[in-house]
């Protein structure tokens, strides 16, 4: 077994900092976190069994973490689609009821506030106009119920054209708008987005360009903190490069030019690239050290599947042969 270190991060806590390290088991395929340091106990954890970074370990390494971010973005997509926060459900976004719901009839009439304009005009200065907060633009407003309950049946496709808050804890309502232009009211609960979640291949592709930020502390824990010392960022200056394209030099990142949001120079003649970016054309390249093999027979173009798990064991057998 072989644990190499990727990362360690502070994290300032309301008595003392503790410090972590993350690491990838190659025997097991996992990465992990350990506590190596803190102000709050004497003695440090011996770390000299954890190895730095390099070649297929850091390639490795880089697609659990594809794999880790790929998970959290599809539950992510499904979370906002399915159960959404009450900041994405505003005035004017299709929704679609998730359960069936009773209402009593409501009917559409003039605001009284705008007169039917949708604006608020200053009387001082006609030419002010402003979008009307009662009705939010819509130029009426919805009357007292009326009439016997209806049933809401689930599926039924609506817009948003209203929201209120009542009780004590604020909850909110929305006033819905449906195809036939009916109205009816139900809460966050009951609502879900009218749209469908992006498909896997979406995610996949996006998973893969984000990896290569190697934010291996995002992937162990959810607690803030500074990064201290990135060593698969730094493994990364030597295992992924590529000929320039713009001087035909040796296409290094050079780590000192970073400045965050994943921009940094090239060591050869300083032009200014996206990181991510730059790592997956150095890997489709086939340029680095974890994926000198053929890359039009383990790679294939972006738009399509990878096959990770045959490039790495193919690649085993040639390391070890």
């Amino acid at each position: 077994m072989t644990l190499y270190k990727l990362c360690d991060w502070e994290e300032n806590r309301y008595h003392d900092s503790y410090g972590y390290l993350a690491f990838y088991n190659s025997e097991t395929g996992e990465l992990g976190q350990v506590m190596h340091w803190a102000t709050a106990f004497a003695g440090n954890l011996d770390t000299s069994a954890y190895l730095e970074p390099c070649g297929v370990a850091l390639e490795q390494a880089r697609r659990v973490l594809e794999a880790n971010i790929f998970k959290r973005l599809v539950e992510s997509d499904r979370q906002q689609c399915r159960e959404p926060e009450e900041d994405q459900i505003q005035v004017g976004t299709v929704v679609r009821t998730r359960k069936a719901v009773r209402n009593k009839g409501r009917a559409l009439g003039p605001c009284p506030k705008c007169e039917g304009s949708g604006h608020w005009v200053n009387p001082n200065n006609p030419e002010d106009k402003r979008t009307c907060f009662k009705c939010h633009g819509q130029g009426q407003v919805q009357g007292a119920a009326t009439g016997e309950s209806v049933k809401i049946v689930k599926g039924t496709v609506g817009t948003i054209v209203d929201t209120y808050k009542y009780g004590a804890r604020f909850k909110i309502n929305y006033t819905i708008k449906a195809g036939d232009g009916s109205l009816f009211r139900c809460g966050a609960k009951s609502l879900r987005l009218d749209m469908q979640t992006k498909s896997e291949q979406h995610w996949r592709e996006r998973a893969y360009a984000l990896s290569f930020h190697f934010d291996f502390k995002s992937a162990v824990t959810k607690w803030g903190g500074w990064l201290s010392t990135n060593w698969a960022g730094r493994a990364a200056q030597g295992t992924y490069t590529a000929f320039c394209p713009h001087c035909g030099g040796d296409g290094r990142i050079d780590q000192e030019t970073y400045q965050g949001q994943g921009v940094a120079a090239l060591k050869c003649c300083g032009h200014r690239v996206d990181m991510a970016e730059w790592y997956a054309y150095c890997v489709e390249e086939g340029q680095c050290e974890a994926a000198h093999w053929d890359r039009e027979h383990y790679f294939t173009p972006k738009d399509q599947a990878r096959d990770v798990a045959i490039a790495l064991e193919d690649y085993r057998e040639e390391a070890h042969a």
